[in-house]
């Protein structure tokens, strides 16, 4: 795991979430084999549906490793 902004292509493509900067705005996202795109991880089953909610066209630039989750 990296906090550290690295180029897509070293993303993972495993179903890892992720966030990614897309233009102005950053997304976490997981690939979707389906469909060949990055799907918003709030998606709860997008390999079970025709439907997804992705970035659509979007050309993400970079990608970081999700930051762990704080100790309560």
């Amino acid at each position: 795991m990296t906090n550290k902004w690295q180029p897509m292509d070293t993303s993972p493509k495993d179903g890892t979430e992720i966030m990614i900067y897309v233009s102005d705005r950053i997304e976490i996202v997981r690939w979707s084999s389906k469909f060949l795109n990055w799907i918003l991880a709030s998606d709860p089953e997008p390999e079970d549906n025709d439907e997804w909610w992705g970035i659509g066209a979007a050309l993400p630039t970079h990608w970081m490793s999700l930051p762990a989750a704080p100790l309560s």
